[in-house]
């Protein structure tokens, strides 16, 4: 799938909304980033949109072979396989891991309140999706991992 380069610059503002509530887990309990296993990564995450995006374009900032291998990881990825982000015992993009990835981990800190995030983050995709659909609705409301890294962004 191709975003339009023209539909897709209005949404920079909920990109970076997207990033400060991400930066806002993580400040809240640095844990949350080391609280990760392969079985975590075996389970499919789903992202919304904003998520989505957001990650296919930190996959561009890898070098060129790195990201063919993470797509053609992305392209025979099968749901009770592990995440085609995960190799060497971590996240290929660490750093930009979606919100819904750290989230879902039951071993998440009580500290942290999902409930309030989720809010924020449907809020927060609400915002992109119209932003850059504009009145067309997407087919789905939600990628998986997979479906992320090779939209082509």
């Amino acid at each position: 799938m191709r975003l339009d380069a023209e539909l897709a610059h209005p949404a920079v503002e909920s990109l970076e909304k997207y990033q400060q509530l991400l930066d806002q887990v993580l400040h809240k309990d640095a844990r949350v980033d080391n609280m990760r296993s392969a079985s975590d990564c075996a389970q499919p995450a789903l992202l919304l949109w904003v998520e989505a995006v957001a990650l296919a374009l930190e996959l561009e900032q890898l070098d060129e072979s790195e990201v063919e291998k993470v797509r053609r990881r992305a392209a025979e990825y099968h749901p009770d396989g592990l995440c085609p982000l995960f190799s060497d015992g971590g996240c290929r993009l660490e750093q930009s891991r979606p919100l819904s990835c750290r989230l879902r981990d039951p071993r998440t800190p009580p500290s942290l309140d999902r409930t309030s995030f989720a809010a924020d983050l449907a809020a927060i995709n609400r915002q992109f999706v119209s932003e850059v659909f504009h009145s067309l609705a997407p087919e789905t409301k939600q990628l998986t991992v997979a479906e992320s890294l090779l939209l082509d962004v």
